[in-house]
């Protein structure tokens, strides 16, 4: 929601004056994808982060008991 509303309203600025809105699509389409992507790495990093670092001392720590 946040990321929609901010293109939203960036797009309707930097387009104002633009009649062309096939360009304002693109534009509002490819902001909305870098937004989005951008805010999933803020949000899900910590997670990500301490789930690879689980699964890993797992991983390591199977190892040795086998070997």
């Amino acid at each position: 929601k946040i990321a929609m509303t901010t293109c939203e309203q960036i797009v309707r600025k930097d387009f104002a004056l633009d009649s062309e809105e096939s360009r304002m699509r693109i534009a509002a389409h490819h902001m909305m994808r870098n937004l989005t992507a951008g805010m999933a790495m803020i949000t899900c990093r910590e997670p990500l982060l301490m789930s690879i670092s689980t699964n890993l001392k797992n991983s390591f720590a199977s190892a040795l008991r086998e070997g």
